[in-house]
């Protein structure tokens, strides 16, 4: 499970290569992150389905990192958002289908970490750093939604990453990975474009 991420580059070396209709106002959003955990607002990038997708492409924007679907009438205390999705069902999942179908991102980073477990016996783990080679950054494949606080009326986006069976290389640290998008597959992450 992908839980932690970090980012190192400016935000205009986090959206090289990308070509955007515009960019929302991040103002207060910190441009670094050494251990980014949920909860925090992350840069990610959408197509907004409220927008024609024709005359508004991929806009950046921020979110929160910890998917509370649009149709949720409360958080519920004690029980934090999913800040993951498995890419296995994330069709027919009625937490994740509608966000899958229509309101797909980017989160473009510059590396996550994962927690190998030493000795398999769940107590000692050792935190793994895992980036591109060339130290570029690279984008995560995930689901975005916009959610109304009820108490202070603010529209909130939220996100979550989508997970996969690890590679060869991830399997020897843990048993899922992000969903990570090469230049190549990134038009996968908007809808209409097919299956991630």
């Amino acid at each position: 499970m992908c839980g932690r991420v970090y980012i190192k580059s400016s935000l205009d070396e986090l959206l090289r290569g990308f070509s955007m209709a515009e960019r929302e106002a991040v103002l207060g959003m910190a441009n670094q992150f050494y251990n980014g955990a949920p909860s925090l607002y992350y840069p990610i990038i959408i197509r907004d389905v409220d927008r024609d997708p024709d005359v508004f492409g991929p806009t950046f924007v921020s979110a929160r990192w910890g998917l509370v679907p649009g149709w949720m009438t409360e958080q519920k205390p004690g029980r934090p958002p999913p800040v993951n999705a498995r890419r296995e069902g994330i069709a027919t999942n009625g937490m994740f289908k509608k966000a899958y179908a229509s309101r797909r991102c980017l989160i473009s980073i510059d590396g996550f970490f994962e927690w190998k477990d030493i000795h398999g016996t769940g107590k000692n783990k050792q935190p793994c750093a895992i980036a591109m080679k060339s130290g570029e950054p690279f984008a995560l494949a995930g689901i975005w939604e916009k959610w109304r606080n009820p108490e202070t009326g603010e529209d909130i986006r939220t996100f979550c990453v989508i997970t996969c069976p690890p590679n060869e290389m991830m399997a020897t640290i843990h048993d899922r990975m992000p969903v990570i998008l090469n230049r190549g597959l990134r038009a996968l992450a908007f809808p209409g474009t097919g299956s991630i």
